[in-house]
């Protein structure tokens, strides 16, 4: 039943790709190490290891339930998932009803955080907690326990300097309760627009989307990991993204009130989402894909906004049209059932009446900063130093939601000028 757990089906109105009806996302591993830093940081706030993963248990064990409706899927199938989605490879030394050992050469979190960051002490955590999530899925699923049945305990991480990540596994005598009210699933859609070419720029929008998502994005045999665009790619479960990000949101706002809770959480996931823009996007527009690809059709400068904007419809993210481009000024930018939007909508019982598309609005800032502020056209490196030329100096471009569907709003509307 491989195939079938595999099949990605990729819903052209709203820009969506889904396996077992959850939403999947491209992220690469800058983005992914970030965002999960920035939740270590609020450990004050949250038990950031029961969040992260259990996030991950939630969402993975619910994806293959809807998979299962024709039957059970193989443990060949689970692990399979792990390394086609861009997540490494997963090894059962130990796989029985009471627990067991699960060794990874190649480990997507683990990898990617010594290509950014100095080996951690042995004292700190280990940092694959989705895959612990992810594993712990695997085994209530497989021996028909329910949610959050296992412990697993990360005993080797690549980012303490080990050679390979090793996870012991427990069977617990009772399940864990829920940290937050995770949700799965496509969220709450609303209706999109009519996706086509602009007059006013010679990108080829369509032709863009249908390029990209006939890509073979997926894990490399060998090792399970996607390596394209200069960044090791995921494609992620957007739930996941929206349990961890909103679980924070709730319980910094639980913990330190409203508007106090909700400007720090929003603060914290706006910057997570100038890393995505500027690495992941940023690495797509230094790529020999989009040499090849899209260059060709460059014109302006504009055309170069456009292009990454045809890109970013590609990667699961919702739709994303420009409603204005002011060259060197400002943008605005619409987007329609953006993942994060979806998700919070399921929150009938806590509504917040905010604006939610905090990774949205930080890529879009950080287009504008990539583009006027620095200069992406240039062939830049993408490290440290530049980073702070595109975010951190005098006339750089700020990001802010003015309407979002959490407030009633038919659709989202970013608005990014100078500060």
């Amino acid at each position: 039943m491989e195939t079938k757990v595999l099949e990605s089906i990729y819903d052209n109105q709203n820009h969506a790709y889904r396996v077992g009806d959850e939403p999947l996302v491209f992220h690469c591993h800058h983005y992914n190490l970030f965002l999960q830093n920035t939740i270590e940081d609020a450990a004050d706030f949250v038990d950031v290891q029961k969040l992260l993963t259990q996030s991950a248990e939630y969402v993975v064990y619910h994806q293959w339930k809807n998979l299962s409706s024709h039957g059970k899927l193989s443990i060949e199938d689970l692990l399979s998932t792990f390394s086609t989605f861009g997540f490494g490879k997963l090894s059962l030394q130990i796989f029985d009803e009471e627990g067991g050992i699960i060794t990874s050469s190649y480990d997507h979190y683990g990898l990617g955080y010594i290509s950014k960051y100095e080996i951690r002490k042995a004292s700190e955590p280990s940092v694959s907690y989705f895959t612990q999530g992810f594993i712990a899925a695997m085994y209530a699923y497989y021996y028909d326990k329910p949610l959050f049945s296992y412990q697993v305990n990360q005993t080797a991480c690549f980012s303490k300097g080990d050679k390979q990540a090793v996870y012991e596994i427990q069977l617990l005598n009772q399940p864990e309760k829920p940290l937050f009210h995770y949700q799965c699933g496509k969220g709450v859609l609303s209706k999109t627009i009519n996706f086509e070419n602009r007059k006013d720029s010679s990108i080829d929008y369509l032709g863009i989307r249908e390029a990209l998502t006939s890509m073979k994005l997926e894990g490399n045999g060998e090792t399970g990991l996607i390596d394209a665009f200069g960044v090791l790619l995921t494609r992620h479960y957007a739930n996941y993204y929206c349990n961890i990000s909103f679980g924070l949101l709730y319980k910094l706002i639980e913990e330190l009130g409203e508007e106090e809770g909700y400007e720090m959480a929003k603060d914290l996931l706006i910057e997570a989402g100038h890393v995505c823009g500027f690495n992941t996007m940023g690495g797509i527009m230094l790529s020999m894909e989009w040499n090849a690809l899209i260059k060709p059709m460059i014109q302006t400068r504009e055309d170069w906004m456009h292009g990454i904007l045809a890109c970013i419809n590609a990667l699961g993210w919702g739709v994303y049209v420009i409603e204005e481009l002011i060259p060197n000024q400002s943008m605005k930018v619409r987007i329609y059932n953006d993942y994060e939007s979806n998700y919070c909508l399921l929150h009938k019982d806590k509504p917040i009446h905010k604006p939610i598309s905090f990774m949205a609005t930080g890529v879009m800032a950080a287009l504008m900063n990539l583009l006027y502020h620095s200069d992406i056209t240039q062939n830049p490196t993408l490290d440290e130093e530049f980073y702070n030329k595109t975010f951190k100096t005098q006339g750089k471009f700020i990001g802010k939601q003015t309407l979002c569907r959490s407030t009633g709003a038919e659709y989202g509307l970013i608005e990014v000028v100078k500060e």
